[in-house]
């Protein structure tokens, strides 16, 4: 998995150094709400973040908060760029992946059933 940080391109703040966007790939369960924020460093504020690329279960505001609740396990890459008040821009391209609870316990994709007999929780595949 490639995490690629865009440095921002434009006019510069000397306040602030150079505008830049940073974040961790997220993984989202399925079924269950889901947030993911954007870090904006440098450049000058006010700033606007557009989104690109996202998948229907996911919407995205200006102020680069991504949320929703992913209906299946899934991965999409979605594109992140910001822009601030003197125009200078940048880029981050995230990779989000939805997955089962099964199978984020079991650390391997697939579909899980877990059943509780007996005081003892068994798993189907």
């Amino acid at each position: 998995m490639t995490l690629r940080v865009g440095i921002g391109r434009g006019p510069r703040s000397t306040r602030g150094g150079p505008l830049a966007l940073s974040g961790l790939p997220p993984t989202a369960f399925v079924g269950e709400a889901f947030a993911y924020q954007v870090a904006i460093r440098g450049g000058k504020a006010p700033y606007s973040v557009a989104a690109s690329n996202l998948p229907a279960w996911l919407t995205a505001n200006t102020a680069g908060l991504a949320t929703g609740t992913p209906p299946a396990v899934a991965i999409a890459s979605v594109t992140f760029t910001v822009t601030d008040s003197l125009g200078a821009t940048a880029t981050l391209t995230v990779p989000f992946s939805s997955v089962s609870r099964a199978s984020a316990l079991l650390g391997e994709a697939g579909s899980y059933l877990l059943l509780e007999s007996g005081g003892k929780l068994l798993l189907e595949s």
